[in-house]
């Protein structure tokens, strides 16, 4: 595990900088989980405003490069912390929240898709939401595998279940 002076020392800045600025080692992580989940919210709302479709929207959210990895690096070493701490478990929830929300109204606004009756909305956001982390886990930790190209043929092998005919 990292420690305050660590972090000082990486950034180049003394421990009793950091210190000032943060009350505890707690409060820093809870910094930096939260920057990689806005920079993630950051890149798809650039990909929504560019009106990119469906598939290219989603595929921001994959680990499609290294420093788009590192971030699913990072997300992994939280997730503990999600499960165990109130502060990251309650940024987790609403995060995923917001973006199943996204991904609903991107389905809905997306040519040639067919509603699903039977799913409905939030079940059908929710289901490609757990596609995209199950993409990314595997993807995160064989890279060699599950190279930008894999990842982009799974996502839109299963988008093309729901086009029209």
């Amino acid at each position: 595990m990292v420690t305050v002076r660590e972090v000082a020392q990486l950034t180049g800045y003394s421990t009793a900088v950091v210190s000032h600025y943060f009350r505890n080692k707690a409060e820093l992580m809870f910094l930096i989980f939260q920057d990689t989940l806005c920079q993630t919210q950051a890149r798809l709302d650039h990909a929504i405003a560019a009106r990119l479709p469906l598939s290219k929207c989603l595929e921001v959210l994959l680990p499609m490069d290294s420093e788009s990895r590192d971030t699913w690096k990072i997300w992994f070493a939280f997730w503990n912390m999600t499960l165990s701490e109130p502060d990251f478990h309650a940024e987790q929830l609403t995060r995923t929240e917001h973006v199943l929300t996204i991904i609903a109204q991107l389905i809905r606004e997306e040519p040639g898709f067919l509603p699903d009756a039977v799913l409905g909305e939030d079940l059908r956001a929710r289901r490609v939401y757990a596609m995209l982390v199950g993409i990314a886990v595997q993807a995160t930790h064989d890279p060699a595998r599950w190279p930008r190209a894999r990842q982009c043929q799974v996502l839109e092998s299963e988008l093309a279940t729901w086009a029209a005919a």
